[in-house]
Order: C-alpha cells, then structure tokens, then sequence
C-alpha cells in the first residue's frame, strides 16, 4: 500500500484500500460551527477545478455521495480532527472550526 502523506500529521492513521476522487457534481455540507472551514475549501477547490461545488449547512452528516461533510463532534479536543475517506465520500469531524481547519 503507498504511503499517505496527511498535514499535519495524525495521531493515529488506519489506512485503507480505495480512493475518493472528487468530480462536478460533489458538494460540501456543514454543521453550522464548520461553515467557514467548508466555505474556504469549496473557494480553493473551485478555483483548482473549476466545479460548482455547493456549500449547504446541515446539522447531520445527510449528504448523499459524492459529498464532503465538516461536522460536529465536541468531545474532541478544540483542534483534533477525525478524518474518514471513502469511494464516494469525505467525512470531517471536528469540535470547532480550528480542527475542521486542520
């Protein structure tokens, strides 16, 4: 398996087989306390290529595929993250914006 590079780096990586390839029709969504995390990705990532990539806030991680999604967890540390990659989704918990950020 290549190695994964992740800044910075985690704690703890469990890494797995597969990939999540973004394309024009993904979209982000965001608890309400990662909208401006989410927001700052979707600019950079527009501007990388040229998607629309939608930004929606939601309280839940309801997005459907083809999704990124910052949400909530507060029992995590203030910036600790927990980072989950799948075939057809990005999932990003953190307690607040700094780890969302991170």
């Amino acid at each position: 398996m290549p190695t994964r590079t992740v800044i910075p780096r985690p704690v703890r990586m469990e890494t797995r087989d597969g990939q999540f390839t973004l394309q024009a029709a993904a979209s982000l969504e965001a608890a309400p306390k990662q909208r401006a995390v989410a927001d700052g990705l979707a600019a950079v990532l527009r501007r990388a290529t040229g998607y629309p990539l939608p930004v929606q806030v939601r309280r839940a991680g309801s997005g459907g595929p083809n999704t990124i999604s910052f949400l909530t967890e507060s029992a995590l540390p203030d910036e600790a993250y927990r980072l989950s990659v799948q075939s057809d989704r990005v999932v990003i918990r953190a307690a607040g914006p700094a780890g969302a950020f991170y």
